[in-house]
């Protein structure tokens, strides 16, 4: 069976990054010349190989918490010697590197603490990428979502607020798709 990291997240139902956000990425990746990318959760692996495309990206890290999501997407990425999976909860993972760009696309609770942690592994002139800003996905009427996906979508409006309000960052949010955080360490 010959089938696509893209085509099997489809069919399983495992999010992407979408194509707005994955263009915006790519593109900030190339004009900066990023080399070093981090991401924090892999899913199928779809945004580690798609970043890993980029001719000036020399190294791909990327996390993922989930045993059956990290064997599909070892499966795919193996022979990329870019690119190196860890099956590792972001919270506990440490690494001694440091990266020019971080994606947190992983658990939406406690962003928070994901920012303040990988701030720590990037690189001076680096950014850090966050998606799902706004959750759009869920719609404006919080009436119809159940109380998880209520819990969920006024965890991410507090951290947005709280990232927009942080001293200790620069923040952009973007519009596009469900919403994206570009930011910056203020000590930078």
């Amino acid at each position: 069976m010959n089938i696509s990291i893209k085509s099997l997240s489809i069919k399983n139902n495992i999010p992407l990054l979408r194509n707005k956000t994955l263009n915006l990425l790519k593109s900030i990746v190339i004009k900066y010349k990023y080399n070093s990318y981090l991401e924090i959760g892999t899913a199928y692996g779809y945004s580690a190989n798609e970043i890993a495309k980029i001719d000036n990206i020399k190294k791909v890290v990327s996390l993922e918490k989930k045993n059956d999501n990290f064997n599909i997407a070892l499966s795919f990425l193996k022979k990329n010697k870019k690119i190196k999976l860890i099956n590792a909860d972001a919270f506990e993972y440490q690494t001694k590197n440091k990266f020019d760009i971080i994606l947190i696309d992983g658990p939406k609770s406690h962003q928070d603490i994901l920012l303040d942690k990988y701030a720590k592994f990037l690189k001076k002139r680096g950014i850090i990428f966050i998606d799902n800003i706004f959750l759009k996905k869920f719609g404006n009427t919080k009436n119809k979502l159940t109380k998880n996906q209520r819990t969920l979508v006024d965890k991410v409006n507090k951290f947005r607020h709280w990232l927009i309000n942080n001293k200790n960052y620069h923040c952009k949010i973007i519009d596009i798709d469900d919403g994206i955080a570009i930011v910056k360490p203020i000590s930078y």
